[in-house]
């Protein structure tokens, strides 16, 4: 779906500091029921810490590259981007979809790798549906799948390459 696009701008440039934008940030997150975890594993920002940094106002959020799509994945209005940074340029698109299903049975070794890896820090959000079905997607030349470290390792490569499976739709 088609998205629209804004520039924020407050009506006297004034933007909340890093660390009332960080609680704006938290209260949203928690309103909506998501854990840190969950900001992970659903948008560009790679680690959990790097979320609870922002919302200590550690990081600035209005100055994170992260920030396009941490405001799309917490449907923030355009009054709360402006007032975060009022100079930011962000596509607004429709609510995220209901939760997604697996498309079809995982291959064992990528099965087995989310049994695996899912609940390790390091590899938040590679147990979702949407990281799965993007890696059971995958054809490999050799038309030999990976191990499971092997499907680990390529899901931290696409993570920290800032690869979102369904960006392409």
């Amino acid at each position: 779906m088609a998205g629209r696009s804004f520039t924020a701008r407050g009506s006297e440039g004034q933007a909340l500091d890093k660390h009332g934008a960080g609680q704006l940030i938290r209260q949203r997150r928690e309103a909506l029921g998501y854990t840190q975890e969950d900001v992970v594993a659903h948008t560009s920002i790679p680690v959990s810490t790097y979320v609870s940094e922002l919302e200590n106002g550690k990081v600035s959020v209005g100055r994170s590259k992260h920030f396009p799509s941490l405001a799309q994945f917490l449907q923030l209005s355009e009054a709360d981007v402006r007032a975060i940074n009022p100079a930011a340029v962000i596509e607004v698109r429709a609510a995220p979809r209901p939760a997604e299903q697996l498309e079809r049975e995982l291959s064992p070794n990528l099965a087995r790798a989310a049994e695996l890896y899912a609940d390790r820090p390091r590899y938040a959000g590679f147990g979702t549906p949407r990281w799965l079905n993007y890696l059971n997607a995958f054809n490999f030349y050799d038309g030999q799948e990976p191990e499971p470290e092997g499907w680990a390792e390529l899901f931290l490569t696409l993570k920290q390459s800032n690869v979102t499976p369904g960006d392409g739709e």
